[in-house]
């Protein structure tokens, strides 16, 4: 197992665009049935143009996360796995399961908030359940960076431009959990898990070091032009369906 010094681990968190994670797989199967919740009971995210199935968002109080009855218990087997082998180790965050249908994309954009955007990691946690993990692609100034196609559970900085092209002959679904929980460099908890994680993934890492972020970055931002998706939003999805 690699060692990592305390500074050179604050330079991998600080850094990271793309680490998977040393944890267990969802178990198989922990999706069946998916494809019995149609599309006019999923909520459509036009910012990223894909649609979303909410498993546990703050649908009654703003950042108070509960479960959705009606669709994480059409998935008991993945709600035990997240409950025993992720809330274990990061915060209960919004979760929700990101759709994408075969050849199409998920827009370019930044999942932070203009003024979270300095000072906080922005990091989510992300696991593909069907599809292909490499058509995940960060962008920057001068090239793009696909991610490698490595079937486990992995974190990623939401801050860091980036979009999806699906080439998957199915639909593309992927488990995404992030704020409120929002992990900091100084939380153990977290230094442990990207220390576990980079001990045997190093050699995957992705890091922003020597590349910029390209020039219409700002415009990459959900609230660069109205909030397209809130906590209103999703009450009166939730009250609709």
């Amino acid at each position: 197992m690699k060692n990592i010094s305390i500074d050179n681990l604050n330079e991998v968190i600080e850094n990271l665009i793309y680490l998977p994670l040393n944890i267990s797989n969802p178990p198989e199967g922990c999706i069946d049935g998916i494809e019995e919740i149609t599309d006019d009971m999923m909520k459509w995210d036009e910012f990223r143009s894909c649609n979303l199935i909410p498993l546990a968002i703050d649908y009654r109080e703003k950042d108070v996360i509960e479960w959705v009855p009606k669709f994480i218990d059409k998935f008991p087997k993945l709600k035990t796995w997240l409950e025993q082998e992720v809330f274990t180790k990061v915060g209960f965050g919004r979760t929700l399961i990101i759709v994408t249908d075969p050849d199409e994309t998920n827009a370019p954009h930044i999942d932070a908030a203009q003024d979270t955007f300095v000072g906080i990691l922005n990091h989510k946690l992300r696991y593909v359940l069907q599809g292909n993990v490499s058509d995940l692609v960060f962008i920057s100034k001068d090239n793009t960076t696909v991610i490698p196609e490595i079937d486990k559970p992995y974190i990623m900085n939401g801050k860091w431009p980036h979009m999806m092209h699906n080439t998957y002959d199915k639909r593309k679904y992927t488990l995404a959990i992030g704020a409120p929980w929002e992990p900091s460099i100084d939380d153990e908890q977290y230094r442990n898990l990207i220390t576990d994680a980079y001990s045997k993934f190093n050699k995957n890492y992705i890091g922003s070091t020597g590349i910029e972020l390209p020039e219409n970055w700002k415009e990459m931002f959900e609230d660069y032009d109205k909030n397209k998706s809130n906590h209103v939003d999703a009450k009166n999805f939730i009250e609709k369906t």
